[in-house]
């Protein structure tokens, strides 16, 4: 693979899951009310794996960008959206599709949806192709444009997906009126 897509998937995977603890760190009472919500945990464990899932988001972050094997981070974010999206299917099994899927921090509200499985599987599958390893060329002062770039692009596709998701079930609900 070449080193520049190689960065922009890492770089844009490290900022998902850095903004993701983020969100979470900011309210950290509403995110264990969301985990409580999911109802697979006991009341008591609630706490110590939310920190765990903060903590893990941001060593995925850290290893994409600083780990020296890159492999690291990359099987750390597909364990993490394999773990996100077996919670989304497990609700969603069960016709809990109105809680919140915490994704988008405290500030936005997103319900439980097939779309959240699609997209984590496309997360997954980018994860995979950065941990593959890097063709062995140098990086040129022109890259840098290349990889800002491919990083602004991913900004912008995962923002246009998100509204596209929180969209979908109203356009369903209209079509089924009409």
């Amino acid at each position: 693979m070449d080193p520049a897509f190689s960065w922009i998937l890492r770089g844009s995977l490290a900022a998902l899951f850095a903004v993701a603890a983020a969100h979470k760190l900011r309210d950290l009472e509403t995110f264990g009310e969301t985990l409580r919500a999911y109802q697979i945990l006991g009341s008591r464990w609630v706490a110590p794996a939310g920190a765990a899932l903060v903590l893990a988001e941001l060593g995925v972050a850290i290893a994409l960008i600083l780990s020296p094997d890159v492999r690291v981070g990359a099987a750390g974010a597909v364990m993490l959206l394999g773990l996100y999206s077996f919670g989304i299917g497990f609700n969603l099994a069960r016709g809990r599709r109105d809680i919140d899927c915490g994704c988008l921090g405290p500030s936005a509200r997103s319900p439980l949806s097939g779309a959240l499985l699609v997209r984590n599987g496309v997360l997954a599958i980018a994860a995979m192709l950065a941990g593959f390893p890097a063709a062995p060329r140098a990086l040129h002062p022109i890259d840098a444009f290349t990889i800002g770039g491919g990083l602004v692009a991913t900004v912008f596709i995962f923002i246009a997906a998100q509204q596209l998701a929180a969209l979908a079930p109203g356009l369903r609900s209209r079509r089924k009126s009409v």
